[in-house]
């Protein structure tokens, strides 16, 4: 059931994966360095690296603004693949470079590749980080992160189908939009400056063109009222 966004207790914010990354790696280098929201020590520039850097800010940035806003974090499942995905990957690349193989090769390290060097306990390293980081979320800082429920999916991929008939998405992201919109998001968190265009563009033109499609085609799929705004997209470091 698509939910109603003003009868909502608590606003919603989409993050979508990039976004969700930033935001673990910022809590648990925040948890352990002391830095806002879990002590007063500063949060400096990392001295190895600018993106490591840039990561941080924007993590902090949107862990002030849910913080600030009483936002409920959710996440589409498509995400929560991305990230397993992205650091067994970067456990595999970790024990290839302890083989002394080249960056020039592994860079280039296919599916195969990749999974030969993964072991059980890899997959439990990586499984329990993201566990870890959402418990942080929850009983340190009393923040909800989620991720949308099962029987919500068959929602998701309909209106995913139906807007690939709209708007030209990666196939990620559009699983990503039609998530927002299925949990009746008040926000879209992301990074993507393309993804972001095009969710403005059809949340500014809800009365007529592509948005008011959007809006008959919740109606539709949901009996809910979905009268209210579409999500808005934002960056993180404009929250």
């Amino acid at each position: 059931m698509i939910a109603d966004i003003a009868s909502s207790p608590v606003p919603v914010a989409l993050l979508d994966t990039n976004i969700l990354h930033f935001l673990d790696l910022y809590t648990k280098r925040a948890k352990k360095c002391e830095w806002y929201p879990f002590g007063e020590a500063t949060h400096d520039a990392h001295p190895d690296s600018k993106s490591l850097t840039d990561a941080y800010g924007k993590g902090k940035a949107v862990m002030r603004y849910v913080l600030d806003n009483n936002i409920q974090i959710q996440y589409s499942p498509v995400s929560e693949l991305e990230l397993l995905k992205g650091r067994l990957r970067g456990q595999a690349l970790l024990k290839a470079a302890e083989e002394g193989i080249p960056d020039r090769m592994w860079s280039k390290f296919r599916e195969k590749e990749v999974g030969q060097r993964l072991t059980p306990p890899d997959f439990c390293k990586v499984h329990r980080g993201i566990d870890d980081f959402i418990m942080i979320l929850r009983e340190d800082l009393n923040v909800e992160a989620v991720v949308i429920r099962d029987e919500s999916m068959s929602e998701v991929w309909s209106i995913a189908r139906e807007l690939a008939k709209l708007v030209f998405l990666d196939t990620n992201d559009c699983l990503i939009y039609a998530s927002a919109l299925t949990v009746g998001a008040k926000y879209l968190i992301t990074d993507d400056g393309y993804l972001r265009e095009k969710v403005e563009a059809i949340r500014q033109s809800s009365k007529t063109g592509h948005g008011a499609h959007v809006r008959k085609l919740l109606a539709k799929i949901s009996p809910v009222d979905t009268g209210t705004a579409l999500p808005e997209a934002k960056r993180p470091n404009a929250l």
